[in-house]
């Protein structure tokens, strides 16, 4: 299935079964979201279909999480984003508005050998997010995933 077909389908669906959450995540201000475009979610849709649904999923950078759907008849859901925005929510769903970084750190030295993270459209650092996850998918469209770093600009 390409994009188009895969996105009409979450739109249905969501708006069709979930309208209450459909109204409250795309009415917000500054929702980049639509019917036409849910965000990537033909990765999520064919991840879905791979990962057992016996593992614990992390979606680093999940903004509105629409593409949580496709993961409800798994073990868990969680969602990461450092944005206070409103997302979609299945039964579960563990939304957490933290940063990547401090999820990360939440991860270290714990048993990931039933958990499969996922950082789509996210700048990250693969190389640490490998030390934590070996169940790991990362796509960001460019040639290297650049690693940012804030600096503190304050004196």
């Amino acid at each position: 299935m390409d994009f188009e077909h895969i996105n009409n389908e979450l739109v249905e669906i969501l708006c069709e079964k979930f309208h209450e959450q459909w109204q409250r995540v795309l009415n917000q201000p500054m929702c980049d979201i639509d019917s036409t475009f849910l965000g990537f979610v033909e990765i999520y849709y064919h991840l879905a279909q791979l990962i057992p649904e016996h593992f614990t999923v992390i979606d680093f950078g999940c903004a509105f999480n629409p593409q949580a759907y496709y993961f409800k008849n798994h073990k868990e859901f969680i969602a990461v984003d450092s944005s206070n925005c409103e997302k979609f929510e299945f039964e579960n769903t563990w939304i957490k508005n933290v940063s990547l970084e401090k999820e990360l750190e939440n991860w270290k030295g714990k048993d990931t050998s039933q958990v499969f993270a996922i950082c789509s459209y996210v700048p990250a650092d693969t190389l640490k997010l490998r030390e934590v996850f070996k169940n790991l998918f990362v796509y960001y469209p460019c040639k290297e995933t650049p690693i940012i770093k804030f600096k503190n600009k304050l004196k």
